[in-house]
């Protein structure tokens, strides 16, 4: 802000260029009348009324920053400071969606996009992985998936490294089925154990769900196994002596060609597969 001066009265002369304060333009005029031609006495009349203006206009802002703000004044700046508030926390928010943030640490694994070009809505502007972990999504029919659950222990191997094994555990079982070639599948997610060996995304695995632990149980091979087509009743051909004998048996948990034995054989017992033919048993 300029701050004016009062002081003593003082005649300017000679001529001057631009706005003379009121009491010099004053005084030029009255020397200019005196001999002065038509032009110079419309210019200094000139001066003399932008001066006066000027001087009014000081004036005026002088006594309103001597009497101080109204409330409608104070009403009408503090609306502009909230208005620009606003504005600025637009700008903020505009600035924070223009960037693009990972939800997690990881590393970029592909940009699909360059600078300058309209992101498309259906692929990511970016790829990231979490290298600090890693999941399998696995199909599981809807015979087994009722056997598993949440927590299960899981063991994975890579076909590109034959020779270790993963543990993991069941992250989360799909509510929902999924049909591939008419078969009903559950997408299972197993999350992986922290590991050393050296994994790499979309790597081929294999996983094996542990939905349960037998111990000091009998097991025959499964192709031991027949089913009587009339009545569903499982049995095996039974080796006694000599004779070859159908013993009936009642199989529980199946697993990588075995089968549990509830009932119908005895450790040492011989099981054993004979080929049929249309005229009855055949030999073993």
């Amino acid at each position: 802000m300029q701050s004016n001066r009062v002081g003593p009265r003082r005649a300017a002369r000679g001529g001057g260029k631009g706005i003379l304060p009121a009491p010099a333009a004053q005084a030029q005029l009255d020397e200019l009348l005196v001999g002065a031609d038509t032009n110079a006495v419309r210019a200094a009349q000139a001066n003399v009324l932008a001066a006066v203006a000027q001087r009014d206009a000081v004036q005026a802002q002088l006594d309103l920053v001597l009497a101080g703000a109204t409330e409608e004044q104070l009403t009408d700046v503090e609306a502009q400071v909230a208005q620009a508030r606003a504005a600025l926390a637009l700008a903020e928010l505009s600035l924070d969606r223009a960037t693009l943030r990972a939800p997690f640490d990881g590393v970029v694994a592909a940009v699909n996009v360059t600078p300058g070009e309209m992101a498309s809505a259906a692929r990511p502007a970016f790829t990231v992985l979490d290298t600090f972990g890693f999941r399998m999504t696995v199909d599981v029919d809807e015979i087994d998936v009722g056997r598993l659950a949440v927590g299960q222990a899981a063991q994975v191997t890579l076909d590109a490294l034959p020779n270790v094994v993963i543990t993991g555990v069941v992250e989360h079982i799909a509510p929902a089925a999924t049909i591939v070639g008419g078969v009903v599948y559950y997408n299972v997610i197993i999350e992986l154990d922290p590991t050393d060996a050296p994994i790499r995304a979309d790597m081929t695995a294999n996983v094996t769900i542990v939905a349960g632990e037998l111990a000091d149980v009998l097991m025959i091979p499964t192709w031991a196994v027949r089913v009587d087509d009339s009545t569903g009743q499982t049995f095996v051909n039974q080796q006694v002596g000599d004779e070859i004998a159908r013993t009936d048996v009642e199989l529980g948990v199946r697993h990588e060609g075995f089968a549990q034995v509830l009932d119908g054989l005895s450790e040492g017992d011989k099981a054993i597969w004979v080929q049929e033919s249309g005229f009855g048993f055949g030999h073993p």
